[in-house]
């Protein structure tokens, strides 16, 4: 089943997390809201900038973005 939230709210936050023997040095916390703007659920997903991916796709590494934001 989706879920379906009127509104949610990302937090980029340094913190180091290693994910498929892969470093990652921040992390994107997503926050969903109901209609009455009430928290409902909090997600961490691994968080790559775009200028991370282009230097992976310069240097020809493997990209992996599962579970990334």
């Amino acid at each position: 089943m989706v879920k379906k939230y009127p509104e949610f709210k990302v937090k980029i936050k340094s913190e180091k997390i290693i994910v498929d023997n892969i470093p990652y040095d921040k992390v994107a916390y997503v926050s969903f809201y109901d209609k009455q703007n009430k928290k409902t659920e909090e997600q961490k997903f691994r968080y790559v900038s775009g200028e991370e991916i282009y230097e992976l796709i310069k240097n020809k590494q493997d990209i992996l973005l599962d579970n990334c934001f």
